[in-house]
């Protein structure tokens, strides 16, 4: 919040990849400044049942474009480490980023939560994020960026992709 202020920035929307407490716990201090729409993906909403009303959320359904400033950022779909985990990608020219949040991280992917998901985690990173263009940059909720190049070489989830 000091770092908005000081830069002189206007907040304009909250983009969850999950809704798991070290991601989403400045929510609350966040609405209590700005009323911005939260995008968070539905079968994730219980997971913040003690946060802000259902009437803050917006759906980022697979595919959704929301307008961030001069950026579009397109919503992908990628459960497994939450039910509703959403990726969030950015084109801008030449230049390709994705917040995967904890689908992946550089050399490993998250916890499959609950493990029954871990099929449709694996379909999320090998299908969804690591189909990107590999020269796509990834940004993990946690750790290092990297590509999806290096992904693919390197990390032992990506066999099969």
């Amino acid at each position: 919040l000091e770092v908005l202020e000081r830069r002189h920035l206007r907040l304009t929307a909250v983009c969850l990849t999950h809704g798991h407490a070290d991601h989403a716990g400045g929510l609350d201090a966040m609405l209590q400044h700005w009323r911005v729409p939260v995008y968070l993906g539905e079968a994730d909403k219980p997971l913040l049942g003690w946060r802000p009303p259902k009437e803050a959320f917006t759906q980022p359904d697979d595919g959704r474009v929301i307008q961030v400033g001069g950026l579009s950022v397109r919503c992908m779909a990628t459960p497994g480490h939450t039910p509703g985990g959403i990726c969030y990608r950015v084109e801008q020219g030449t230049q390709q980023i994705c917040f995967v949040g904890d689908t992946l991280f550089a050399g490993s992917i998250g916890r499959a939560n609950p493990f029954s998901l871990y099929p449709a985690h694996l379909d999320s990173v090998r299908r969804r994020v690591l189909t990107l263009p590999a020269r796509t940059v990834l940004f993990p909720g946690h750790g290092p960026a990297t590509t999806v190049s290096e992904e693919l070489s390197h990390n032992p989830f990506a066999a099969g992709s």
